[in-house]
Order: C-alpha cells, then sequence, then structure tokens
C-alpha cells in the first residue's frame, strides 16, 4: 500500500509540474477555426514497474515500443487551443517486461511462451488543454500466451502528459499508471515520442 501511495504522489507531481509548465508556455498559434484534429506517432516507453527503489536504476530491459493516437475536436478559445476526444495506444511489451508485470500482480503462469512481442492496448477519454496537457483516462489489455492458451490482463488506465509543440509536429511525454481489474498492484511507466498533427 505504501508503494502505491507513493508511485500516486509520483503521478500528481508530474501532473502538478506538467500544468505549471504549460501555463509558462508561450500559447501555440491559433487555429482559423474548430474542427476534427488528428494525431498520431510513435514512442519508447520505460516500463517503471511498482518498486520505488527502481527509479535510482535505469535497465535497458525495461524498455519497449507503441503507436499513439488522437482524435478529437478542437476549439480554439483565446490564445490557446483545448481539445476532446479519445486516445488510442498499441504496442509490444518484451518478456522481461511482461515477467516483471506478473510477478508485481502475483500471478504465477505456468508453461509462458517466451516472446518478445506480447501486444498490448489502452483506450482512454480525456482532453488536451492549452494544446500542451493532457488528462485522460480509460482501460487497457496486455496480452500473453501459454502453451495452452492465449491470455491477457484487463486494467484500467489514467495518463498525464506534456505536449510540447513544434508547429505540425509536437514530443510527448507522458506518465501513465494501470490498477485495477486484474491488476492487484498499481504499476507505471513513462514515454516520450514526436507525434504529428494533421
Amino acid at each position: 500500500m505504501k508503494t502505491n501511495k507513493k508511485i500516486m504522489l509520483v503521478g500528481w507531481f508530474l501532473m502538478t509540474g506538467a500544468f505549471v509548465f504549460a501555463q509558462n508556455q508561450e500559447p501555440a498559434p491559433t487555429p482559423a477555426k474548430s474542427g476534427i484534429v488528428l494525431h498520431l506517432g510513435p514512442s519508447v516507453n520505460y516500463f517503471q514497474g511498482q518498486q520505488s527503489g527502481s527509479y535510482q536504476e535505469f535497465e535497458r530491459k525495461r524498455i519497449n515500443f507503441q503507436l499513439n493516437a488522437f482524435l478529437g475536436y478542437l476549439s480554439p478559445r483565446g490564445g490557446a487551443s483545448n481539445s476532446i476526444g479519445v486516445f488510442g495506444t498499441a504496442g509490444y511489451t518484451n518478456e522481461y517486461t511482461l515477467d516483471e508485470i506478473l510477478s508485481i500482480q502475483d500471478i504465477d503462469v505456468i508453461n509462458l511462451e517466451s516472446s518478445s512481442y506480447n501486444t498490448f492496448y489502452q483506450i482512454e477519454g480525456g482532453m488536451i488543454i492549452s494544446n500542451a496537457l493532457r488528462l485522460s483516462t480509460g482501460v487497457g489489455s496486455q496480452d500473453y500466451s501459454t502453451a495452452l492458451s492465449d491470455e491477457s490482463l484487463d486494467y484500467l488506465s489514467s495518463t498525464a502528459g506534456l505536449m510540447i509543440n513544434f508547429g505540425n509536429v509536437m514530443w510527448s511525454l507522458d506518465a501513465n499508471i494501470n490498477y485495477g481489474w486484474d491488476y492487484t498492484h498499481t504499476t507505471l511507466k513513462f514515454s516520450t515520442g514526436l507525434i504529428l498533427v494533421f
């Protein structure tokens, strides 16, 4: 329970820091009119896990890759733009990270098949405030296979992130927590990548 509180506290500080940073940024140019907006781009994520001690030690084996998308409605207001819509993420979890996830969730899998491409999916509803601050929450699923069948872990997913605007390209910095349903313990991962704006 103490570890969960630490993770939630880190998430809170990330959200607060992102909001303060976003407020100090120069507003992006206001689009001529409101309308549908699409974001699409790749990211690299780092599975932090649950152990607070892991913050002091970087492990390359915890790195995985994902593709991010956002489809929403953009509304220019004042000197900045706000968007509301749906965020989607699809990626893979390598064998080392999957073992960490199963261990943290106290799941003992018999005859787990070795694979470097255990797919995961997340879909969240939320908003982008001032074209810079992302807040969203939704659901996710982590797939894996055993010698007998294909299995999955379902969980709730929430994300806070900062989006630095370079015009038609954005640099995203996100903190994502997974909890609930099949996840008895909260886990945390960080991601960063480039987003194309259409």
